[in-house]
């Protein structure tokens, strides 16, 4: 599934970046560019820390950039409308991109919320699971999905929600960012067979 020895995680301009706006479009090139050069994968946060910027699919269609889809780890949280949604997974079918990390987001001032119902959810909020099964189930076939593990969090409440996602049809796990040998990491490793990426 991963046949690199890094993902690269870049971030896009924010969408008020005003003036500076194609200098920072240059700079993403370029990281872009160089990454996948080096034979690495990139990955690219969607909107994090609640931060409205510009997604991935919109950097490569701006500025024209190649996909190389099998180094491609698109990011997708639960900020979006159900159209904006499909309109962001058809694209990704268009260019090719086929690995998806699913996570709930960030949120924040002016990212519009999924409606959880819309997606099949039975929560008040949407939730990664929820995101998970609607892509697994509404476009089986066209992508890989893979979801987030936070070691910080209380491990038992951890591992029982992974158990909610792999069940969603998650097929890889990306941790949070940790420094040297994790025991909640190796834990992980113990309880699910699927590609592990460690966050550094």
């Amino acid at each position: 599934m991963f046949d690199f020895p890094y993902i690269i995680e870049i971030l896009s301009p924010k969408i008020d970046a005003g003036e500076r706006l194609n200098e920072l479009l240059e700079k993403f090139s370029v990281k872009y560019t160089r990454s996948l050069a080096s034979g690495c994968g990139i990955s690219v946060p969607d909107n994090p820390m609640g931060q409205k910027r510009f997604s991935l699919l919109e950097c490569i269609e701006r500025i024209g950039l190649k996909v190389e889809p099998d180094k491609i780890v698109m990011n997708l949280n639960t900020f979006h409308s159900k159209n904006n949604l499909d309109s962001i997974l058809k694209r990704a079918i268009d260019l090719g991109i086929d690995k998806l990390l699913i996570i709930r987001g960030d949120g924040g001032p002016g990212l519009e919320k999924l409606d959880p119902g819309a997606i099949g959810g039975k929560h008040s909020v949407a939730t990664s699971p929820d995101l998970l099964n609607y892509i697994n189930s509404e476009y089986a076939g066209y992508f890989q999905t893979g979801a987030a593990f936070n070691p910080y969090k209380s491990l038992d409440f951890e591992l029982k929600h992974m158990q909610k996602k792999i069940d969603a049809g998650a097929q890889f796990v990306i941790t949070q960012p940790i420094l040297g040998r994790d025991e909640n990491v190796d834990t992980l490793l113990e309880h699910f067979k699927v590609p592990l990426i460690v966050e550094a």
